[in-house]
C-alpha cells in the first residue's frame, strides 16, 4: 500500500479597482502560493520579481482578466505554478464586478 500526499496552495489576495481598472493587486497573509523550489537551480525567480509581478497587474481592466484564459500579465520562468495561483486568485477576486 502506497500513500501520497499533495500540497495544498491558498492564495489570498486584496485587489483595489477604480472604474473597473486594477490599481493594485496585494499577496495577504495566510497565502501559501509558493512552490517549494529550494532544490531548483536559481530558485530565486518568483521571490526575486515579486513585486514586478504584482504591479504587472496595475492597469489592466477586469474584463482583461475576466476574459482571458490564461495568464495575461508576466508569467516568471520558472515560478509558472506561483504566478498561475496567483492569477487564478486575482480573477476570483474580480468576479461579480464590473
Amino acid at each position: 500500500q502506497e500513500e501520497s500526499y499533495g500540497q495544498t496552495y491558498i492564495t489570498k489576495v486584496k485587489v483595489n479597482v477604480d472604474n473597473g481598472v486594477i490599481k493594485k493587486v496585494e499577496i495577504l497573509e495566510g497565502s501559501n502560493l509558493y512552490t517549494d523550489s529550494s532544490s531548483w537551480p536559481g530558485n530565486t525567480a518568483w521571490t526575486s520579481k515579486e513585486a514586478e509581478v504584482l504591479k504587472s497587474y496595475e492597469g489592466k481592466t477586469i474584463e482583461e482578466i475576466n476574459n482571458s484564459t490564461n495568464i495575461v500579465v508576466d508569467n516568471v520562468a520558472g515560478a509558472s505554478l506561483t504566478s498561475n495561483r496567483l492569477y487564478q486568485a486575482v480573477k476570483n477576486a474580480l468576479k461579480g464586478m464590473n
